[in-house]
Formats: structure tokens, sequence, C-alpha cells
């Protein structure tokens, strides 16, 4: 993460009491567009009001109140966009890659944030796809990452380095699969065996594709997103 401004393109989200003061780390947004519009889950910010609790993004400097949050229509889709959540002008954004180029097999790193008591600490992993999970619907599509999204890496995005950095998920969430990891056979003489089978508990993350984030975007109005394979020219990214 060294050629890139940390600070201007990975931002916590805090729940905030009515005072301001923040009173609960929630999860990870990005910058999906220019003028600082980011993207992040739904479980992250779908917080119920009570007694004047607000959600805040953290730039580092203040908390600033997020005025209004979009969901898609259908609300199995874990999803959330913060237009122009900062307030003022905002250069620095992720594009998006073209959905066709994320593959088995494709490099991708996630930096974000993880739960520590009620505030945040930073956190990046990296690795290989390991799976494309389409059994559903398509407009479900999700990447399976060798990683486990940890508590608070919701919202991250999944990056590729293909001409620069792009996002080709989002990561929402974290799922168990027994693996069979060896398989041993003893035989003792002609006519006795014995078998040994070890089974693991892996934790893999899981990701929507950039195609259901470009869906989505498309849904709540947001034009200014760029998708692109090819080198893209914004401020902070590629330093």
């Amino acid at each position: 993460m060294t050629a890139m401004r940390i600070d201007s393109f990975f931002y916590p989200l805090y729940l905030m009491d009515s005072a301001g003061a923040p009173k609960a780390y929630l999860g990870t947004c990005f910058p999906i567009a220019p003028g600082g519009s980011l993207l992040t889950c739904r479980h992250v910010v779908n917080i119920s009001p009570q007694r004047g609790l607000r959600i805040g993004v953290y730039d580092f400097k203040t908390i600033i109140p997020v005025e209004g949050v979009r969901y898609p229509a259908d609300a199995k889709l874990d999803l959330a966009y913060l237009p122009n959540a900062f307030g003022t002008k905002k250069e620095e954004f992720f594009p998006l890659l073209s959905p066709g180029r994320v593959e088995i097999g494709t490099a991708v790193h996630s930096f974000g944030f993880y739960r520590h008591i009620n505030t945040s600490r930073r956190c990046y992993l990296s690795g290989d796809v390991v799976e494309m999970l389409e059994d559903d619907d398509e407009k479900y599509r999700r990447l399976l990452l060798p990683y486990a999204v940890i508590e608070g890496m919701s919202g991250s995005p999944v990056l590729v380095n293909r001409h620069g950095r792009k996002v080709a998920g989002i990561c929402i969430g974290s799922e168990q699969r027994r693996i069979v990891a060896s398989e041993t056979i003893h035989y003792r003489d002609a006519e006795e065996e014995c078998k040994e089978t070890i089974n693991r508990i892996v934790e893999f993350g899981v990701a929507y594709h950039c195609s259901v984030l470009i869906d989505f975007l498309k849904s709540v109005g947001e034009q200014r997103a760029i998708i692109s394979e090819q080198r893209v020219d914004i401020p902070g990214l590629n330093e």
C-alpha cells in the first residue's frame, strides 16, 4: 500500500451519540466516484435511529455526520451508497474494474478497519480469488476470498492491481467450509485396512463481484463512477 495515500481512500464509520461523540465502530467505506460519494454495506449503516444516534464517517480529522443513505430496492442486497458524504469537494476515488476481468485465481487485496473494543484498527489482507459463487441469481454474484472478512472490515474494497488499483468487489462477510485436508489408508495385512481422514474448518471471505456494484450505482443514479481496465489518473491513487 506504499503507492497510495491510505487516508484518502479508506474510511471508518462510527455510531455517534446526540452530542456527536463516537459510541462504537461500525465498519469500513470507500469513495467510489468523484465528489465524496462512498460505498459500504447495508448491514454496516442500517441502524434504527434511537435517542439521537447517527452514523458518522471519520476523515482522520473529525467525524462527519452522514446526512443520507441510499439502499438497493432489493432488501437482500447488502449494499449502501452515501452521496456527498463529506459535504465538500473530494477528488480521490477508486475506479471499478471491468467485470469480465475478475476470474478465479485473480490476485486481490483488501485494506480496511477491524473492530477493537469500540474503536478500529487498520488491516491489510491479500491472496487469490478462490471461487466464483454463481449458484444464486447473477445479481448477487459473489467472490470467495482466501482471507476472512474480519468483523469491521465489511464494506472494504476488494482491489486488483491492473494498470493501477481498481475495485473488483466489496467485502460483505465470511463463511466457513469443511474441507478434507488429507486422507490416509493404512494396510495392516492382506485383509485388513484402516482409513484416516482429517477435516479442517476453513473460513473464507465473501465479496460482491464488481458487476453487482456497477448495477447498484446505476440504480441510485451515480453516473460519475469510472469502469475501466486501463490506468485512470486519479490524485493519490497511483503515486
